[in-house]
């Protein structure tokens, strides 16, 4: 799925410090207010670095294993499950408890 040439959504606030936005992928993301570098390019744009998007995208395919180390928010995370869908599965590990 290419990434789309204009902004398409923007994010609903659920309070808390919280929005639920809508990825290019129309997969449905929670992403914090407290962010400030990942989350607004997740809310205006439904994406986040391009490059390494259109990278990891075209690299995985179904039935592959993807382990997102560093997981962060879980933005590469979410690609990652569903481009190795169906048959793969996925890793994701954060130690930073606050992103966790």
């Amino acid at each position: 799925m290419p990434l789309p040439k204009e902004p398409p959504l923007s994010g609903v606030y659920m309070g808390k410090d919280c929005v639920l936005t809508k990825l290019y992928t129309q997969h449905l993301m929670y992403v914090s207010t407290d962010d400030l570098i990942v989350g607004p390019h997740l809310i205006n744009l439904g994406f986040t670095e391009p490059h390494n998007t259109r990278i990891l995208t075209s690299l995985i395919q179904p039935g592959d294993v993807f382990v997102d180390i560093g997981a962060n928010i879980g933005y590469f995370s979410v690609l990652g499950g569903w481009r190795s869908y169906p048959g793969g599965s996925q890793w994701a590990f954060e130690p930073q408890p606050a992103l966790y």
